[in-house]
């Protein structure tokens, strides 16, 4: 088996920032009726999150023309029921004038907060709001994520990239689009803005997620070395580091050839009580190392092989390489 990167290692990501749906959305006309504007406040005395951290602000005016107010976790906003008091106070407002900006974004805001059942409702406003010249940050922030979660990832990357141009450093931000860039196959571009966040602590050490996930990244893109060393790092810090992350330490070896340094690490990410394709993730890839090393000891390749085929009875990999144990069971250890 040739070496390349990891057939299935997103298999193992456990620690990932966001998820995306697979449903297609179509674009609604603005339905005017029981909107308003929307004047949103919150209790909690929280500043925005972004570049790096919970910002510590001077008082916030608690409504959408104060560009500091930020919310973005459901947790931020009011509930549900102070938002649809809010609605029904507030009817006239984009009845009078559909180009209304301040309740475009208050009322797009009031259905993001509202969860993905009305992200429809919220997608609206904001592009409405975006149509007519709205140029707040905020707007493109909120769209890209709306897009992630309804599943038009292809449309979430631009509105990103515009809000990443307000605020290059937004550590959420970062995260959510180079998440989005790694599920897409841009390996490349998500390894960058991984890059970009180790670069976002002011010096300080690095996020292990940040780490972990570059590391996948580097995978992907063949970086075996780079991989390797950051998933070093983190293992000498057992707070951050897990037996689930020796799957990546042991590829990394694979890649570079160094299967005998790898075996350890995929028998450490074994001793995890794992799903059928994390298993199989690590199964299949053992095999791939035990193939390619002379004199691999034929009992082991058959016993990886027999669960691998427990877990897919009609795995190709494992199948020949039992054929070829059958062969050469009469002529000695097994030689690739």
């Amino acid at each position: 088996m040739s070496l390349q990167s990891p057939k299935n290692p997103e298999a193992f990501v456990f620690r990932t920032v966001s998820a995306a749906h697979s449903k297609r959305l179509r674009r609604f006309s603005l339905d005017r009726r029981g909107l308003g504007v929307l004047v949103l406040a919150v209790g909690l005395g929280l500043g925005y999150l972004g570049g790096g951290g919970l910002e510590r602000l001077r008082p916030i005016r608690k409504d959408v023309s104060d560009l500091r107010y930020f919310p973005r976790n459901i947790g931020q906003f009011p509930n549900r029921e102070e938002i649809e008091k809010i609605f029904s106070r507030n009817q006239a407002a984009l009845e009078s004038n559909p180009a209304d900006l301040t309740a475009l974004m208050a009322s797009g805001m009031a259905y993001y907060a509202l969860g993905r059942e009305h992200a429809v409702e919220a997608i609206n406003r904001f592009e409405t709001a975006r149509d007519y010249g709205a140029t707040d940050a905020r707007l493109f922030y909120y769209l890209g994520h709306l897009y992630d979660l309804v599943g038009l990832r292809q449309f979430a990357i631009p509105e990103y990239e515009r809000f990443l141009r307000h605020r290059p450093m937004d550590r959420q931000a970062l995260l959510e689009l180079a998440k989005i860039y790694f599920d897409l196959g841009n390996y490349a571009s998500s390894a960058g803005l991984y890059e970009r966040l180790g670069h976002t602590d002011g010096g300080k050490k690095r996020d292990p997620l940040v780490m972990e996930n570059l590391a996948l990244a580097l995978l992907k893109l063949q970086d075996w070395e780079k991989a390797r060393a950051l998933l070093d790092d983190l293992r000498r810090d057992q707070r951050h580091y897990s037996k689930e992350m020796s799957f990546f330490m042991a590829e990394a070896f694979r890649g570079l050839g160094r299967c005998p340094e790898a075996f350890s690490f995929y028998d450490e990410a074994l001793e995890m009580v794992l799903d059928a394709p994390k298993e199989l993730a690590v199964l299949e890839a053992k095999l791939a190392c035990l193939t390619i090393v002379p004199a691999s000891d034929e009992a082991v390749i058959r016993g990886v092989a027999e669960k691998i085929l427990k877990l897919d009875a009609k795995n190709s990999t494992a199948r020949s390489a039992l054929r070829k144990f059958k062969k050469s069971s009469r002529k000695g250890p097994l030689r690739d």
